[in-house]
């Protein structure tokens, strides 16, 4: 996805440079002539990286002190903030962050991270190949993701939070109220606030960061086993006891990312179970979009415009548990050319692509330097 943003900004007649870095992996060697050759930038410079991963680091950090000025860091939070707490409290104070949901602010907000400048990013996606026409696709249903063991709420809420019987009560009953138009902490920070406990901002976090975990697992295990008797090639480590025995499915296991794309070049429609952004978008939406697929998603407002412009962008159904019919349906209607593919081809390229997703960034960019 990096590689797909630098290419990106390069058609955007920007000079980058790309340096792949993972937390934990030993600073690459050229990251001082990286930083060196950014602040000397004569137009400024801009430092991007993903979930903070390279922005929060010592040596940039002792380079925004020293040259203050010649460069600014954006980072893309990939997921909701719940999972980057510690990284959130370094963030230079003049960055800008990319959150991808809508609702993602109010928790910003409520978690006091109110230094830096934050942008509403969702996801984005390549430049536009159509591939093969709809029917002439070999994978029905395509299905990527991981799934990992479930027990019920209750077993899951006391494995989790131990011995602490106001957050294991907490989480049970936030699981009992879930609404899939409202983020995972939305509903948390509501049942807190109606069982009239003391909870503090780090309760409400943790038990929200769980609760999304487990209703994400839950989700993906329900539209699994709803499609047993259909055509599905899955991506993932799926967890034993997911499928029904005897399910008949193409399993591929883990796949690199670029693999994945590839995939969904094959796909008929891509079944994206994805609950935690209710108001934002999910990378393998639009990827699957560049590459001609049809999306069978949850619930998004942000989608909604695709679902109305071109038709290939549909939302499974959050009353039923069996999604078996909602698939029938899409590829019923994909199959008999009910939909223009060009349309959407077109409006994923007007909308979704990384050099719209950006401009934002850049013209905020632009002003810091003018």
């Amino acid at each position: 996805m990096t590689q797909d943003i630098g290419r990106a900004l390069r058609r955007l007649g920007l000079d980058v440079a790309n340096m792949q870095y993972r937390s934990g992996d030993r600073l690459p060697r050229e990251m001082p002539r990286l930083l060196d050759w950014l602040t000397k930038s004569p137009d400024g410079g801009l430092l991007i990286d993903i979930n903070g991963r390279v922005v929060t680091i010592g040596l940039v950090a002792r380079a925004n002190q020293e040259r203050p000025g010649t460069f600014i860091c954006f980072t893309f939070l990939t997921d909701t903030p719940l999972h980057f707490t510690d990284r959130l409290q370094k963030w230079p104070a003049d960055a800008m962050i990319g959150y991808i949901d809508r609702s993602f602010l109010e928790l910003i907000e409520f978690m006091g991270y109110d230094r830096p400048s934050f942008i509403f990013h969702p996801h984005a996606g390549p430049p536009a190949i159509a591939g093969p026409a709809i029917s002439r696709r070999d994978i029905d249903i395509l299905f990527i993701g991981n799934v990992a063991k479930i027990d019920p709420p209750s077993v899951q809420a006391s494995r989790l939070l131990g011995e602490n019987r106001r957050l294991v009560e907490l989480f049970i009953a936030a699981h009992g109220r879930t609404d899939q138009r409202l983020t995972p902490f939305q509903t948390v920070r509501r049942i807190a606030m109606d069982l009239g406990g003391a909870y503090t901002v780090q309760d409400i976090a943790l038990v929200a960061g769980h609760l999304e975990l487990y209703l994400s697992n839950t989700s993906r295990v329900k539209v699994l086993s709803s499609l047993a008797n259909r055509k599905v090639t899955i991506v993932g480590n799926i967890a034993d006891g997911t499928l029904r025995p005897g399910q008949a499915v193409t399993s591929f296991g883990y796949r690199s990312f670029r693999q994945c794309v590839d995939l969904m070049s094959r796909a008929k429609i891509l079944v994206n179970v994805v609950p935690s952004f209710p108001n934002g978008g999910h990378e393998r939406v639009f990827y699957a979009m560049s590459r001609g697929a049809a999306v069978l998603t949850t619930r998004s407002t942000f989608l909604a415009g695709d679902a109305e412009a071109h038709g290939f962008v549909g939302f499974i159904d959050p009353a039923r548990d069996d999604v078996s019919r909602d698939a029938d349906t899409f590829l019923g209607i994909l199959d008999a050319g009910a939909r223009d593919r060009d349309a959407m081809l077109g409006y994923y390229t007007d909308h979704h692509t990384w050099e719209h997703r950006l401009a934002p960034v850049l013209a905020r960019a632009r002003e810091r330097f003018a």
